[in-house]
Protein backbone atom coordinates (compact mmCIF):
# COMPACT_ATOMS: atom_id res chain seq x y z
CA UNK A 1 0.00 0.00 0.00
CA UNK A 2 1.16 3.52 -0.75
CA UNK A 3 2.81 5.37 2.15
CA UNK A 4 0.61 8.25 3.28
CA UNK A 5 2.11 9.17 6.65
CA UNK A 6 5.71 9.95 7.60
CA UNK A 7 6.71 10.38 11.23
CA UNK A 8 9.93 11.93 12.49
CA UNK A 9 12.00 11.61 15.60
CA UNK A 10 12.79 15.07 17.01
CA UNK A 11 16.09 15.28 18.93
CA UNK A 12 18.98 14.14 16.80
CA UNK A 13 16.85 14.02 13.63
CA UNK A 14 15.20 17.41 13.13
CA UNK A 15 17.28 19.28 15.71
CA UNK A 16 20.86 18.67 16.80
CA UNK A 17 22.64 19.70 19.99
CA UNK A 18 26.42 19.83 20.07
CA UNK A 19 28.43 17.87 22.64
CA UNK A 20 28.55 20.86 25.00
CA UNK A 21 24.80 21.55 24.92
CA UNK A 22 23.91 19.80 28.17
CA UNK A 23 26.66 21.68 30.03
CA UNK A 24 25.23 24.94 28.69
CA UNK A 25 21.67 24.02 29.67
CA UNK A 26 22.84 22.66 33.01
CA UNK A 27 24.23 26.03 34.12
CA UNK A 28 20.97 27.78 33.24
CA UNK A 29 18.86 25.15 34.96
CA UNK A 30 20.86 25.06 38.17
CA UNK A 31 21.01 28.85 38.51
CA UNK A 32 17.22 28.93 38.31
CA UNK A 33 16.89 25.99 40.72
CA UNK A 34 19.15 27.68 43.26
CA UNK A 35 17.04 30.87 43.15
CA UNK A 36 13.67 29.12 43.24
CA UNK A 37 14.65 26.86 46.13
CA UNK A 38 16.10 29.79 48.09
CA UNK A 39 12.83 31.71 47.62
CA UNK A 40 11.02 28.67 49.05
CA UNK A 41 13.28 28.64 52.12
CA UNK A 42 15.47 25.77 50.93
CA UNK A 43 19.13 26.77 50.71
CA UNK A 44 21.00 24.25 48.59
CA UNK A 45 24.67 24.91 47.76
CA UNK A 46 25.50 24.98 44.07
CA UNK A 47 27.93 22.08 44.32
CA UNK A 48 25.20 19.93 45.86
CA UNK A 49 22.79 20.83 43.05
CA UNK A 50 25.54 20.05 40.57
CA UNK A 51 26.03 16.60 42.07
CA UNK A 52 22.26 16.01 42.09
CA UNK A 53 22.05 16.94 38.42
CA UNK A 54 24.78 14.48 37.51
CA UNK A 55 23.22 11.70 39.58
CA UNK A 56 19.80 12.29 38.03
CA UNK A 57 21.47 12.26 34.61
CA UNK A 58 22.92 8.83 35.34
CA UNK A 59 19.44 7.66 36.38
CA UNK A 60 17.92 9.03 33.17
CA UNK A 61 20.69 7.47 31.12
CA UNK A 62 19.77 4.04 32.50
CA UNK A 63 16.13 4.62 31.57
CA UNK A 64 16.93 5.90 28.07
CA UNK A 65 19.24 2.95 27.44
CA UNK A 66 16.15 0.70 27.68
CA UNK A 67 14.28 2.84 25.08
CA UNK A 68 11.95 4.29 27.69
CA UNK A 69 11.38 7.79 29.04
CA UNK A 70 9.71 9.49 31.98
CA UNK A 71 7.91 12.85 32.22
CA UNK A 72 10.03 15.93 32.89
CA UNK A 73 8.41 16.18 36.32
CA UNK A 74 10.20 12.92 37.18
CA UNK A 75 13.49 14.37 35.95
CA UNK A 76 13.09 17.19 38.47
CA UNK A 77 12.04 14.88 41.31
CA UNK A 78 15.06 12.65 40.64
CA UNK A 79 17.40 15.65 40.79
CA UNK A 80 15.87 16.92 44.03
CA UNK A 81 15.86 13.45 45.61
CA UNK A 82 19.55 13.11 44.77
CA UNK A 83 20.13 16.36 46.68
CA UNK A 84 18.07 15.16 49.67
CA UNK A 85 15.56 12.28 49.59
CA UNK A 86 12.78 14.21 51.40
CA UNK A 87 13.21 17.46 49.47
CA UNK A 88 10.65 16.82 46.68
CA UNK A 89 7.89 16.13 49.20
CA UNK A 90 8.65 19.29 51.20
CA UNK A 91 8.02 21.59 48.25
CA UNK A 92 4.63 23.04 47.35
CA UNK A 93 2.95 22.37 44.03
CA UNK A 94 3.69 25.91 42.85
CA UNK A 95 7.39 25.58 43.65
CA UNK A 96 7.58 22.24 41.85
CA UNK A 97 5.82 23.77 38.84
CA UNK A 98 8.36 26.62 38.79
CA UNK A 99 11.23 24.11 38.94
CA UNK A 100 9.77 22.05 36.09
CA UNK A 101 9.40 25.19 33.99
CA UNK A 102 12.98 26.22 34.76
CA UNK A 103 14.20 22.75 33.83
CA UNK A 104 12.30 22.65 30.54
CA UNK A 105 13.01 26.14 29.17
CA UNK A 106 16.77 26.33 28.48
CA UNK A 107 16.54 24.81 25.01
CA UNK A 108 14.36 27.79 24.06
CA UNK A 109 16.83 30.28 25.52
CA UNK A 110 19.86 28.74 23.80
CA UNK A 111 18.28 26.96 20.81
CA UNK A 112 19.89 23.92 19.23
CA UNK A 113 20.67 23.80 15.52
CA UNK A 114 18.16 22.64 12.93
CA UNK A 115 19.39 19.82 10.73
CA UNK A 116 20.56 21.41 7.48
CA UNK A 117 18.07 19.57 5.29
CA UNK A 118 15.16 19.19 7.71
CA UNK A 119 13.22 22.35 6.84
CA UNK A 120 13.30 21.75 3.11
CA UNK A 121 12.47 18.07 3.52
CA UNK A 122 9.42 18.79 5.70
CA UNK A 123 8.08 21.42 3.33
CA UNK A 124 8.68 19.23 0.27
CA UNK A 125 6.92 16.26 1.86
CA UNK A 126 3.99 18.42 2.92
CA UNK A 127 3.65 19.79 -0.60
CA UNK A 128 3.51 16.22 -1.91
CA UNK A 129 0.49 15.56 0.32
CA UNK A 130 1.99 13.35 3.03
CA UNK A 131 0.68 13.46 6.57
CA UNK A 132 3.62 14.48 8.76
CA UNK A 133 3.97 13.99 12.50
CA UNK A 134 6.58 13.98 15.24
CA UNK A 135 6.77 10.81 17.31
CA UNK A 136 9.55 11.36 19.80
CA UNK A 137 10.54 10.87 23.38
CA UNK A 138 10.83 13.90 25.63
CA UNK A 139 14.50 13.92 26.57
CA UNK A 140 14.82 17.02 28.80
CA UNK A 141 12.51 19.40 26.89
CA UNK A 142 8.82 18.42 26.57
CA UNK A 143 6.72 19.15 23.51
CA UNK A 144 4.48 21.49 25.52
CA UNK A 145 7.50 23.75 26.05
CA UNK A 146 8.58 23.62 22.40
CA UNK A 147 5.09 24.61 21.26
CA UNK A 148 5.37 27.85 23.27
CA UNK A 149 8.36 29.00 21.25
CA UNK A 150 8.09 31.88 18.80
CA UNK A 151 11.75 31.88 17.85
CA UNK A 152 13.97 29.75 15.59
CA UNK A 153 14.71 26.89 15.36
CA UNK A 154 11.22 25.94 16.45
CA UNK A 155 9.52 28.02 13.76
CA UNK A 156 9.67 28.00 9.99
CA UNK A 157 8.62 30.52 7.36
CA UNK A 158 5.16 28.95 7.47
CA UNK A 159 4.82 28.95 11.26
CA UNK A 160 5.93 26.73 14.10
CA UNK A 161 7.30 23.32 13.27
CA UNK A 162 4.60 21.71 15.39
CA UNK A 163 1.93 23.67 13.50
CA UNK A 164 3.29 22.54 10.14
CA UNK A 165 3.22 18.95 11.29
CA UNK A 166 -0.26 19.24 12.81
CA UNK A 167 -1.75 20.95 9.77
CA UNK A 168 -0.05 19.01 7.00
CA UNK A 169 -2.65 16.30 6.43
CA UNK A 170 -3.65 15.91 2.80
CA UNK A 171 -7.40 15.62 1.99
CA UNK A 172 -7.03 11.96 1.06
CA UNK A 173 -4.96 10.97 4.07
CA UNK A 174 -6.48 9.44 7.21
CA UNK A 175 -7.07 11.65 10.24
CA UNK A 176 -4.94 11.35 13.36
CA UNK A 177 -7.61 9.27 15.04
CA UNK A 178 -8.21 6.91 12.14
CA UNK A 179 -6.92 3.33 12.17
CA UNK A 180 -3.82 2.90 10.02
CA UNK A 181 -2.24 -0.21 8.58
CA UNK A 182 1.48 -0.43 9.36
CA UNK A 183 2.32 -0.28 5.66
CA UNK A 184 0.82 3.19 5.26
CA UNK A 185 3.45 4.95 7.35
CA UNK A 186 7.21 5.39 7.55
CA UNK A 187 9.43 6.68 10.34
CA UNK A 188 12.54 8.88 10.09
CA UNK A 189 14.82 8.85 13.13
CA UNK A 190 18.42 9.06 14.23
CA UNK A 191 20.43 7.16 16.82
CA UNK A 192 22.54 10.23 17.69
CA UNK A 193 20.73 11.16 20.90
CA UNK A 194 20.21 7.60 22.02
CA UNK A 195 23.93 6.97 21.68
CA UNK A 196 24.71 10.00 23.81
CA UNK A 197 22.55 8.62 26.68
CA UNK A 198 23.56 10.53 29.81
CA UNK A 199 24.68 13.69 27.96
CA UNK A 200 21.23 13.96 26.53
CA UNK A 201 19.73 16.17 23.86
CA UNK A 202 17.42 18.99 24.96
Amino acid sequence: MKIRTITFDFWGTLLHDGPSSDDRYKRTRLTAFENILASAGETVPRNVLDRGYDESGAYLGRIWSTHRDVPVQEHVRALLAAVEPTLPDRLSGSVMAALVEAYARPALLVPPAVDGSARGALEALRERGYTLAVVSNTMRTPGATLRKSRTPPFRTRSGSASRILRSSRSPSAPSAGSPRRPSTSATMRSSTCRARARRACG
